[in-house]
This record gives structure tokens, C-alpha cells and sequence, in this order.
């Protein structure tokens, strides 16, 4: 899945968000908005690992969960 089909539906991924990191806050990911960097800085930040090592936690969920999927998350 690439990211712009993420940032066009970005609400619809909260649940799912939620889902695999259950300490986010949706208030952050609402003012996230979509943006990559920012989603990224947030998620090391919420598991306290290296930014690097969320975008790659980060690409293996999408790849995996949303494996096949066009449309964004299962509703």
C-alpha cells in the first residue's frame, strides 16, 4: 500500500492504529493528519525506538495487515 492511499483515508486508519500501538492518542494522530514524517516521529516516540526502526515496524504492518487490500483498512 503506499502512503498517499494512508494520508487520503487517514481517519480510517485510526482503529487499526489503535489496534497495533495501544498507546497512541487519537488527538495526536488527528493532528498528525496524515503526514508520513510526523506518523513515523510519533510512533518511535510512543515505543521509544529509533525513527528508523518505526518506519520499518510501520511498513511491515501496512504490508502485512492491508496485504491485497485497495481501500484502506477492513471496515
Amino acid at each position: 500500500m503506499k502512503w498517499q492511499q494512508v494520508q487520503d483515508n487517514w481517519s480510517a486508519f485510526f482503529d487499526a492504529i489503535s489496534e497495533k500501538w495501544p498507546d497512541v492518542d487519537e488527538n495526536e494522530l488527528e493532528e498528525i493528519d496524515g503526514d508520513q514524517r510526523a506518523f513515523i516521529a510519533y510512533i518511535a516516540e510512543v515505543t521509544e525506538q529509533d525513527p528508523r526502526e518505526a518506519r520499518d515496524e510501520i511498513r511491515e504492518w501496512l504490508s502485512g495487515r492491508f496485504l491485497g487490500c485497495r481501500h484502506g483498512p477492513e471496515p
